[in-house]
């Protein structure tokens, strides 16, 4: 899936850091508190398990700065459910830029506000039935790929804790505005819920070496 490179670079960004003294690079988990009763209505108005619960995903960010810092990163993430022999998947990926403003800093600590713009995509994947070998998958496919893209805006407030130099903690509550376009399916298009992949959106992400000389940066 498109969304799985861009979590991958993302969550190697988190792992090696951005440099001393620029910056630090986070990776880490992020909980997406998505509205699908729509679209699990339609779904289940055919006869395909409804996807219920937060969305969980994975990846990271870098930002470097001091007072005004600027970066960007990723995330992705899927949930399934199955019934019988159906089984229903919608996953998402996001990524984009960020700028944030330091409100507040000292002792290891640091707290910030700031926006987070880019676009994603949404993907559903709807299996009627289970293959028994290759041979029948092939002379009866029964699976539907949908995908539709979206521009995104991420207001948000962070803290840091940097209980030691090379080792930091980030926690990140916001809201995600999600403005979606159509479904496409083999080129064509469609309208069709959720009128958009937004909610409250949470993080927690660490960072391991990357912290900035004149103070924790933050991701």
């Amino acid at each position: 899936m498109r969304w799985a490179a861009a979590m991958a670079v993302a969550m190697g960004m988190g792992f090696l850091g951005l440099g001393e003294g620029f910056g630090a690079g986070y990776s880490g988990a992020a909980f997406l508190f998505w509205d699908l009763a729509e679209l699990n209505a339609a779904l289940e108005a055919v006869g395909y398990p409804p996807v219920g619960g937060p969305l969980v995903l994975y990846g990271g960010m870098g930002i470097g700065g001091d007072d005004l810092r600027f970066g960007g990163g990723g995330f992705g993430g899927s949930r399934s459910a199955g019934a019988g022999e159906r089984r229903t998947e919608l996953s998402m990926g996001l990524g984009g830029a960020s700028g944030e403003i330091l409100v507040l800093e000292g002792g290891g600590f640091s707290a910030t506000v700031g926006a987070f713009l880019g676009g994603g995509g949404a993907e559903l994947r709807l299996r009627s039935r289970a293959y028994g070998s290759l041979g029948d998958a092939l002379a009866a496919p029964a699976d539907l790929y949908l995908s539709r893209g979206f521009f995104l805006f991420l207001p948000f407030v962070s803290v840091e804790f940097w209980p030691l130099d090379w080792f930091g903690v980030r926690v990140t509550a916001g809201n995600l505005l999600a403005f979606p376009g159509p479904w496409r399916a083999d080129g064509i298009e469609f309208t069709g819920p959720p009128e958009t992949f937004g909610g409250p959106f949470f993080s927690v992400l660490v960072a391991f070496g990357g912290r900035g000389s004149t103070g924790p940066q933050g991701g």
